[in-house]
């Protein structure tokens, strides 16, 4: 909206933002920079540029010299994550992803967004933007490999809502110019169909209720100092304020290194008990079996369980101290 209105200053700034939160962030201001030089042509704005790159420049100079390296070192893990074999990498992920809506109203969806793409190329084009930066978006995380993470199609979605809205928007003309009531109750139903679709209850990830749950009780009941290994430390390590050990490489890059073609996360989990000695682990039972059996069963005790049932999930999460 602040580049569209030519308030170029805010605009870096946002984006500059956008980049220091995620470093895929600087798609979006490279979609704007072509579109500003190939179709605004006018002057470039130096005091946005200057102010952008004053925002991220530093930043970036920091964590080279610092971390040595100016990009996250989970964009490596994630990309060695989609080589094994029980991984799947990004774009054969969406489309795994996609074969949960076989319903006929998100096939109906469907038409309505390939329907909005033309009459967003005919009578449309201001959307041109929003669709060229997922384009690129889809472009590029392909490209890099990466596993395939539910969360990383989230920033599909809004491009997929602005299609469905064109897609009607292109019939709306057709409809109105009907004056016969077939044209009527087919708008009528076509509205009807897809306020009804939305309806359908979205399934809910109540490990996070049981991870909350898992670092709070970690919180209370080990030592500030102590070590905690799992497989997903998110959630666990915000609530219980412990230092992680991360399975799945992401926290330490070395457990990444593991991950090979056809490596598996009980080869990691045991690399990294291995390792770093965690005091407590917090693994769902079963996840892990031969981690179970192998290293928890010579070096660890249960000291808590969490069952999933109360929470619609069908695994409990143990907690174990470990020698």
């Amino acid at each position: 909206m602040r580049f569209s209105r030519k308030r170029y200053s805010l605009t870096a700034v946002c984006l500059a933002l956008a980049v220091l939160t995620r470093p895929d962030g600087i798609l979006l201001a490279f979609v704007l920079a072509v579109h500003f030089l190939v179709q605004i042509r006018r002057p470039i704005p130096w005091v946005a540029l200057a102010l952008f790159l004053g925002i991220t420049i530093p930043w970036f100079v920091f964590a080279w010299t610092y971390f040595g390296s100016p990009l996250p070192a989970t964009l490596a893990v994630k990309q060695q994550q989609g080589i094994m074999t029980i991984s799947q990498r990004f774009s054969p992920g969406l489309l795994s992803l996609l074969g949960g809506y076989s319903l006929w109203p998100y096939a109906l969806e469907a038409g309505l967004a390939a329907a909005g793409l033309i009459f967003m190329f005919r009578s449309a084009r201001q959307w041109g933007l929003l669709t060229a930066w997922i384009m690129l978006y889809f472009l590029m995380y392909s490209m890099l490999g990466v596993t395939a993470y539910f969360w990383y199609y989230a920033p599909l979605v809004p491009g997929l809502i602005v299609l469905i809205g064109l897609g009607i928007t292109g019939m709306r003309g057709f409809f109105i110019s009907s004056r016969t009531p077939v044209f009527y109750f087919a708008a009528i139903s076509l509205f009807l169909v897809l306020a009804a679709s939305q309806a359908v209850p979205v399934p809910l990830n109540n490990r996070s209720i049981i991870y909350g749950l898992v670092g709070e009780w970690l919180r209370g009941h080990t030592p500030p100092n102590a070590s905690v290994g799992t497989l997903e430390v998110g959630i666990i390590g915000f609530h219980s304020q412990r230092r992680m050990i991360d399975f799945a490489g992401l926290i330490q890059p070395e457990v990444g290194g593991q991950f090979t073609q056809y490596a598996t996360y009980e080869d990691s989990a045991k690399w990294a008990a291995e390792h770093y000695h965690p005091d407590y682990l917090a693994l769902f039972e079963g996840d892990l079996p031969r981690f179970e059996h192998g290293y928890i069963a010579q070096h660890c005790t249960m000291i808590q369980s969490f069952p999933g049932n109360p929470y619609l999930y069908s695994s409990y999460m143990n907690v174990y101290a470990c020698r």
